[in-house]
């Protein structure tokens, strides 16, 4: 399995009726990107947030802004991928961070 499609079923599990809204896209023969939202509520633990954390944020909604990068090769294939987002924000708005 593709470690995205890992990370996709680890959220999906974590947030069952996940909700990706594209906000742009731009790209040329090389490169490109996808600026997207992503929102849902907290329903499992997510990787990488330690479980007592994800119990208080259990049932909390929130939205995320994020970005992806592509690099794309010379025959127009995905050669690489690189994913930003705001986990900060997302903890900020379970209350496990102060609200930036």
């Amino acid at each position: 399995m593709h470690a995205n499609e890992q990370l996709v079923r680890v959220c999906l599990a974590a947030i069952p009726e996940t909700r990706m809204a594209v906000r742009s896209v731009f790209a040329d023969d090389r490169s490109g990107v996808c600026e997207w939202t992503m929102s849902g509520t907290l329903e499992g633990v997510l990787d990488g947030l330690p479980e007592q954390l994800a119990a208080l944020a259990k049932g909390k909604h929130f939205t995320m802004p994020g970005a992806t990068v592509y690099r794309f090769s010379a025959d127009g294939r995905i050669q690489e991928e690189s994913l930003y987002w705001d986990l900060a924000g997302v903890l900020g708005q379970f209350g496990l961070l102060p609200r930036l």
